[in-house]
């Protein structure tokens, strides 16, 4: 974990420099440095939280708490959820307050665990729309009760919150933390659809080991190759070597290029043994897979033989 000591590093990335002048036309950026030290005064460090971390809370924890407010008036309730990365889902009904509010204003926070969210949110239909299987699909598995008795009703919606900002205290060798990531235009992961294939999904897909929802994206005679292992796969057996790879994985989707015929996506997979980035070529015929070619290798620290000499540096200071 990196920690860090400037004043407005990590309270307010909206700041490029370390150098709390650059802050001047940022209003709120003048008003987090401010609070940095006010903690700072009081001994209380900030540090970087990432992403990972809060993606596994997301997927552990089946409720939140959710606050919203319109004219003054703050309102807060427990919600069951599901989430698909950084991105959180609930259903309510349309007329409800928080509903009324959120269309208000579209602010909202929200406590899961020990972290402090702050997203905006969307409603974004019916659970039984078309658009929203994938949401209906996920709930019923969690919230099987909840989504028998309320999903189908006609004044059902689905709330779509993207996180903004994160935040947890924490105690480092004994001294209180505020660990925090921002997620704006420069760092966050939008929705990634390239044609008619889910990118996203489907990388959750394989990360989930979710024979049943991968099976939808491949042609029926596709062809699957792992070329570091030199093996061929049918859809089948992509499935079962997929779906019955030991461990528990979680994984994000790092780039996608279009090609000619497909397009090129480049995932990081991870479990709590191991981090491997996957670099995949898909062929598209109909906007199926007809072809997967896929590259693994393992992610970790640059070789001390190559440490000693002492050059090069970190793509990313997070990592």
């Amino acid at each position: 974990m990196k920690i860090i000591e400037s004043r407005c590093g990590i309270l307010c990335t909206q700041c490029e420099s370390n150098d709390t002048s650059s802050a001047g036309d940022n209003g709120r950026c003048i008003e987090a440095c401010h609070m940095w030290a006010n903690y700072e005064s009081h001994g209380i460090g900030t540090c970087e939280l990432s992403a990972n971390e809060v993606i596994s809370a997301l997927e552990k924890e089946k409720n939140l708490t959710l606050a919203t407010c319109t004219d003054s008036r703050v309102t807060i309730r427990p919600m069951s959820h599901i989430s698909n990365g950084l991105t959180i889902y609930f259903q309510t009904g349309e007329y409800y307050l928080k509903t009324q509010q959120i269309k208000a204003n579209p602010n909202v926070a929200i406590s899961v665990g020990t972290y402090e969210i702050e997203g905006l949110a969307e409603i974004i239909g019916h659970p039984m729309d078309e658009s929203n299987q994938f949401f209906i699909k996920k709930f019923r598995a969690r919230h099987q009760n909840y989504a028998e008795r309320w999903s189908a009703l006609p004044n059902a919606v689905v709330v779509k919150v993207e996180i903004r900002l994160v935040r947890q205290w924490r105690y480092i060798d004994g001294k209180p933390y505020i660990a925090t990531i921002r997620f704006d235009k420069r760092n966050i992961k939008p929705h990634i659809e390239t044609g008619s294939l889910d990118v996203e999904n489907f990388v959750q897909a394989v990360a989930k080991q979710d024979a049943a929802t991968l099976r939808t994206y491949f042609a029926p005679d596709a062809e699957i190759c792992w070329h570091d292992s030199n093996e061929q796969f049918t859809v089948d057996e992509y499935i079962r070597a997929n779906c019955e790879y030991p461990g528990k994985w979680s994984g994000e989707v790092q780039r996608v290029e279009k090609i000619e015929g497909g397009m090129v996506i480049i995932t990081k997979i991870f479990s709590d043994e191991s981090s491997h980035l996957v670099t995949a070529f898909a062929k598209l015929e109909d906007g199926k897979i007809s072809r997967l070619d896929e590259y693994y290798s393992d992610c970790g620290e640059a070789p001390n033989w190559r440490k000693t000499m002492k050059i090069g540096k970190p793509i990313n200071q997070n990592k």
